[in-house]
Protein backbone atom coordinates (compact mmCIF):
# COMPACT_ATOMS: atom_id res chain seq x y z
CA UNK A 1 0.00 0.00 0.00
CA UNK A 2 1.10 3.34 -0.94
CA UNK A 3 1.84 6.66 1.22
CA UNK A 4 -1.18 7.95 -0.63
CA UNK A 5 -3.38 4.99 -0.57
CA UNK A 6 -2.37 5.15 3.18
CA UNK A 7 -3.60 8.47 4.20
CA UNK A 8 -6.65 8.11 1.83
CA UNK A 9 -7.80 4.99 3.86
CA UNK A 10 -7.69 6.91 7.61
CA UNK A 11 -9.31 9.97 5.81
CA UNK A 12 -11.77 7.44 5.37
CA UNK A 13 -12.00 6.05 8.17
CA UNK A 14 -12.20 9.29 10.05
CA UNK A 15 -15.18 10.15 7.76
CA UNK A 16 -16.93 7.18 8.40
CA UNK A 17 -16.43 7.39 12.22
CA UNK A 18 -17.68 10.85 12.45
CA UNK A 19 -20.83 9.94 10.55
CA UNK A 20 -21.77 7.23 12.78
CA UNK A 21 -24.37 7.81 15.02
CA UNK A 22 -24.22 7.59 19.00
CA UNK A 23 -27.33 7.96 20.61
CA UNK A 24 -28.03 7.55 24.49
CA UNK A 25 -25.03 9.44 27.03
CA UNK A 26 -21.19 9.29 27.32
CA UNK A 27 -18.21 10.42 29.32
CA UNK A 28 -16.06 13.26 27.45
CA UNK A 29 -12.74 14.98 29.13
CA UNK A 30 -12.61 18.89 29.06
CA UNK A 31 -9.67 20.12 27.28
CA UNK A 32 -10.15 23.67 26.25
CA UNK A 33 -12.61 26.09 27.56
CA UNK A 34 -10.87 29.16 25.22
CA UNK A 35 -13.80 29.22 23.15
CA UNK A 36 -13.21 31.10 20.33
CA UNK A 37 -16.72 32.60 19.69
CA UNK A 38 -17.07 33.17 23.87
CA UNK A 39 -19.58 30.91 24.12
CA UNK A 40 -19.12 29.22 26.78
CA UNK A 41 -18.16 26.02 25.00
CA UNK A 42 -16.21 23.41 25.56
CA UNK A 43 -13.80 21.61 23.40
CA UNK A 44 -13.79 18.02 24.66
CA UNK A 45 -12.07 14.33 23.71
CA UNK A 46 -13.57 11.19 23.94
CA UNK A 47 -10.87 8.54 24.74
CA UNK A 48 -13.39 5.81 24.29
CA UNK A 49 -13.70 6.89 20.94
CA UNK A 50 -9.71 8.55 20.31
CA UNK A 51 -7.63 9.57 23.08
CA UNK A 52 -5.65 11.74 20.94
CA UNK A 53 -8.68 13.58 18.85
CA UNK A 54 -10.47 16.83 20.26
CA UNK A 55 -14.14 16.86 19.18
CA UNK A 56 -16.21 19.63 17.99
CA UNK A 57 -16.87 22.62 20.52
CA UNK A 58 -19.27 21.26 23.02
CA UNK A 59 -22.97 23.67 24.30
CA UNK A 60 -23.29 23.44 27.65
CA UNK A 61 -26.69 22.95 29.21
CA UNK A 62 -27.54 25.14 31.83
CA UNK A 63 -30.93 25.69 34.01
CA UNK A 64 -30.82 29.19 33.10
CA UNK A 65 -29.85 30.79 29.69
CA UNK A 66 -29.94 34.50 27.72
CA UNK A 67 -28.93 37.85 26.57
CA UNK A 68 -25.80 38.31 29.19
CA UNK A 69 -27.50 36.30 31.84
CA UNK A 70 -27.84 32.98 33.12
CA UNK A 71 -26.19 30.44 34.92
CA UNK A 72 -22.51 30.25 34.83
CA UNK A 73 -20.73 27.50 36.28
CA UNK A 74 -18.05 25.98 33.14
CA UNK A 75 -16.63 23.06 34.02
CA UNK A 76 -12.43 22.97 33.95
CA UNK A 77 -9.89 21.60 32.11
CA UNK A 78 -9.24 17.82 32.75
CA UNK A 79 -13.10 17.49 34.37
CA UNK A 80 -15.40 14.45 33.28
CA UNK A 81 -18.56 15.45 31.78
CA UNK A 82 -21.65 13.65 30.81
CA UNK A 83 -22.39 14.52 26.79
CA UNK A 84 -25.22 13.73 24.44
CA UNK A 85 -25.19 14.34 20.90
CA UNK A 86 -27.63 15.90 18.81
CA UNK A 87 -29.33 13.76 16.54
CA UNK A 88 -26.81 11.26 17.68
CA UNK A 89 -24.40 13.22 15.25
CA UNK A 90 -20.91 13.47 16.76
CA UNK A 91 -20.33 16.70 15.21
CA UNK A 92 -22.86 18.54 17.46
CA UNK A 93 -22.00 17.41 21.13
CA UNK A 94 -23.98 18.92 24.36
CA UNK A 95 -22.42 18.96 27.73
CA UNK A 96 -25.62 17.75 30.09
CA UNK A 97 -23.46 17.72 33.37
CA UNK A 98 -20.26 16.93 35.22
CA UNK A 99 -19.01 14.03 37.23
CA UNK A 100 -16.82 13.63 40.44
CA UNK A 101 -14.45 9.97 40.21
CA UNK A 102 -11.82 8.82 42.87
CA UNK A 103 -9.54 10.95 40.67
CA UNK A 104 -11.93 14.11 41.23
CA UNK A 105 -13.73 13.84 44.56
CA UNK A 106 -16.40 15.85 45.85
CA UNK A 107 -16.37 18.57 48.41
CA UNK A 108 -17.96 16.48 51.09
CA UNK A 109 -16.39 13.36 52.18
CA UNK A 110 -19.94 11.28 52.15
CA UNK A 111 -23.44 11.88 51.02
CA UNK A 112 -25.27 14.25 53.01
CA UNK A 113 -28.60 14.84 53.16
CA UNK A 114 -29.00 17.66 55.84
CA UNK A 115 -26.15 19.85 54.02
CA UNK A 116 -25.81 21.58 50.57
CA UNK A 117 -22.68 23.07 49.06
CA UNK A 118 -21.72 25.00 45.89
CA UNK A 119 -17.71 25.62 45.83
CA UNK A 120 -15.32 26.44 43.39
CA UNK A 121 -12.14 24.86 42.07
CA UNK A 122 -10.25 27.65 43.96
CA UNK A 123 -12.35 26.72 47.43
CA UNK A 124 -14.64 29.57 47.47
CA UNK A 125 -18.10 28.50 48.63
CA UNK A 126 -21.48 28.78 49.80
CA UNK A 127 -23.40 26.11 51.62
CA UNK A 128 -26.29 25.88 52.98
CA UNK A 129 -27.26 23.20 56.22
CA UNK A 130 -30.49 21.88 57.51
CA UNK A 131 -29.73 20.65 60.82
CA UNK A 132 -29.45 22.99 62.36
CA UNK A 133 -30.31 25.73 60.19
CA UNK A 134 -27.51 27.84 58.84
CA UNK A 135 -26.24 29.55 55.55
CA UNK A 136 -22.45 30.26 55.08
CA UNK A 137 -20.32 32.41 52.45
CA UNK A 138 -17.13 31.79 52.31
CA UNK A 139 -14.07 33.27 50.21
CA UNK A 140 -11.41 30.53 49.32
CA UNK A 141 -9.68 28.95 52.43
CA UNK A 142 -6.95 27.11 52.65
CA UNK A 143 -7.17 24.01 51.04
CA UNK A 144 -7.95 21.40 51.89
CA UNK A 145 -11.03 22.23 54.94
CA UNK A 146 -14.13 20.92 55.23
CA UNK A 147 -17.38 22.30 54.40
CA UNK A 148 -18.11 24.90 55.46
CA UNK A 149 -14.70 26.46 57.13
CA UNK A 150 -14.41 27.54 60.62
CA UNK A 151 -16.19 31.15 61.50
CA UNK A 152 -13.33 32.68 62.66
CA UNK A 153 -11.76 36.44 62.72
CA UNK A 154 -8.28 34.41 62.55
CA UNK A 155 -9.33 31.60 60.14
CA UNK A 156 -7.48 31.69 56.65
CA UNK A 157 -10.90 32.86 54.73
CA UNK A 158 -13.54 35.79 55.32
CA UNK A 159 -16.83 34.45 56.34
CA UNK A 160 -20.49 35.34 56.41
CA UNK A 161 -22.96 32.78 58.47
CA UNK A 162 -26.21 33.04 59.22
CA UNK A 163 -27.08 30.49 62.16
CA UNK A 164 -29.52 29.88 64.37
CA UNK A 165 -27.88 31.84 67.39
CA UNK A 166 -27.79 35.13 64.54
CA UNK A 167 -25.55 36.77 61.79
CA UNK A 168 -21.43 36.20 62.10
CA UNK A 169 -18.86 38.38 59.75
CA UNK A 170 -15.57 37.23 60.45
CA UNK A 171 -12.35 38.31 58.58
CA UNK A 172 -8.74 38.09 59.57
CA UNK A 173 -8.39 41.73 57.90
CA UNK A 174 -11.10 44.19 58.27
CA UNK A 175 -15.10 44.37 57.88
CA UNK A 176 -16.18 47.39 56.49
CA UNK A 177 -19.77 48.64 56.21
CA UNK A 178 -20.20 51.89 54.12
CA UNK A 179 -23.14 53.96 52.73
CA UNK A 180 -22.09 56.89 50.78
CA UNK A 181 -19.30 58.80 53.16
CA UNK A 182 -20.63 57.18 56.43
CA UNK A 183 -18.15 54.27 56.67
CA UNK A 184 -17.51 52.02 60.24
CA UNK A 185 -14.60 49.95 59.49
CA UNK A 186 -13.62 47.18 62.45
CA UNK A 187 -10.24 45.97 61.92
CA UNK A 188 -7.40 43.74 64.81
CA UNK A 189 -6.35 47.41 65.58
CA UNK A 190 -9.69 48.50 66.52
CA UNK A 191 -13.29 50.25 65.11
CA UNK A 192 -13.17 53.80 63.28
CA UNK A 193 -16.14 55.28 62.32
CA UNK A 194 -16.39 57.63 59.45
CA UNK A 195 -19.41 60.14 59.27
CA UNK A 196 -18.37 62.50 56.72
CA UNK A 197 -21.39 64.99 56.74
CA UNK A 198 -23.97 63.10 58.71
CA UNK A 199 -24.62 62.91 62.54
CA UNK A 200 -24.47 60.02 65.42
CA UNK A 201 -28.11 59.86 67.23
CA UNK A 202 -28.21 57.55 69.91
CA UNK A 203 -31.30 56.63 71.69
CA UNK A 204 -31.00 54.00 74.77
CA UNK A 205 -32.31 53.33 78.55
CA UNK A 206 -28.18 53.97 79.80
CA UNK A 207 -25.01 54.19 77.69
CA UNK A 208 -21.59 53.01 79.67
CA UNK A 209 -18.04 53.84 78.33
CA UNK A 210 -15.10 52.39 80.08
CA UNK A 211 -11.47 53.50 78.74
CA UNK A 212 -8.45 53.87 80.57
CA UNK A 213 -8.35 57.21 78.42
CA UNK A 214 -11.35 59.37 76.94
CA UNK A 215 -10.74 62.03 74.72
CA UNK A 216 -13.45 64.28 73.43
CA UNK A 217 -13.06 67.03 71.44
CA UNK A 218 -15.11 69.65 69.75
CA UNK A 219 -14.19 72.11 67.04
CA UNK A 220 -17.59 74.06 68.06
CA UNK A 221 -19.68 74.02 70.75
CA UNK A 222 -20.04 70.64 73.35
CA UNK A 223 -23.01 70.57 75.60
CA UNK A 224 -23.71 67.91 78.08
CA UNK A 225 -27.60 68.13 79.35
CA UNK A 226 -29.27 65.69 82.24
CA UNK A 227 -31.20 66.02 84.99
CA UNK A 228 -27.92 65.57 87.26
CA UNK A 229 -24.62 66.01 85.95
CA UNK A 230 -21.91 64.74 87.72
CA UNK A 231 -18.54 65.60 87.36
CA UNK A 232 -15.41 63.89 88.93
Amino acid sequence: MTFLEELAGGFEESIERLNRKFYGVVVGIVRSTSDPLNLGRLQLNFPWLDDNDFAAWARVATPMAGTFHGHYFIPSVDDEVLVVFEHGDLRAPYVIGSLWSVKSQPPLSSPSSEKRAIRTPGGCQLVFEDRPAAITIQTSPNAPQAVPGTVSPSGSNHSVALTQSGIELASPKEIKLGVQTTTIKISSTGVEISLGASSVKLSTSSVEIKAPVIDIQASGSLKLQGSIVTIN
